[in-house]
């Protein structure tokens, strides 16, 4: 004896599908909605990497003397504002002979401002090249060099030894502001830098605008008259 059983074979009714897709769509959306921002942080944290790297390099480079690698790949230009007395003098310039003199343009001590455009030192290679590449990475440095005023005020009293102090020890401050859009304008992004350089600051025997930090030691029989630095 056969015993016939049968079988209800039932599909997913339009009801079912509609909430399904219903529920992926909303899934979508909130994907959709949270990957531009992963993008953005994802930029903003390469973007800070790039700035710590050359934070420390132009910082290690002015406190040390001119590195070896060619400045003037990614240094596009530099500007001087500084008084002449009676009004304000902006030198720009945008040739730079080696890298002491793109070095010492940035350690302009009686600068009102120095200000530098730099593409990015460090990064991807699509984005080096010549200076119209739209893809690289740049930003706007502004190099911010000082006496250090900050000593122990009894040293005025002997103007020898407190112009020597002062004269071989100085405040740099490095601002950087990021990323430098087509329009020459910034973004957001902003760091600082900064640190004590011990060692005496020559003038350049031939360029008003230069100055040179030296090293590697300090002469013990003639201080004043030194030309090498220590870095702190």
């Amino acid at each position: 004896m056969r015993i016939r059983t049968t079988q209800s074979l039932q599909g997913f009714t339009m009801v079912e599908i509609a909430i399904c897709l219903a529920v992926i769509g909303f899934a979508l959306v909130a994907i959709i909605g949270v990957l531009p921002l992963g993008i953005q942080v994802q930029s903003d944290n390469r973007q800070e990497a790039i700035i710590n790297h050359d934070g420390a390099y132009f910082l290690d480079a002015i406190r040390k003397g001119a590195p070896a690698e060619d400045l003037s790949n990614y240094v596009e230009e530099i500007s001087i504002s500084y008084s002449n007395g009676a009004n304000l003098v902006v030198h720009t310039t945008n040739v730079f002979r080696d890298n002491h003199h793109i070095i010492g343009l940035l350690s302009y001590p009686s600068a009102v401002k120095t200000e530098a455009i730099v593409r990015a030192l460090s990064g991807a290679a699509n984005e080096k090249g010549d200076y119209n590449n739209d893809l690289a990475f740049k930003y706007r440095m502004t190099a911010i060099i000082r006496p250090l005023e900050s000593l122990n005020p009894d040293l005025a009293t002997n103007q020898v030894l407190y112009g020597w102090y002062t004269n071989l020890t100085h405040e740099v401050r490095l601002l950087f502001r990021y990323p430098l859009t087509l329009n020459g304008k910034t973004g957001t992004g902003k760091k600082v830098f900064r640190a004590m350089v011990s060692g005496r600051m020559n003038k350049h025997p031939t360029e008003d605008l230069e100055y040179f930090f030296y090293r590697p030691a300090l002469s013990s029989t003639n201080l004043l008259a030194t030309n090498n630095i220590y870095a702190l």
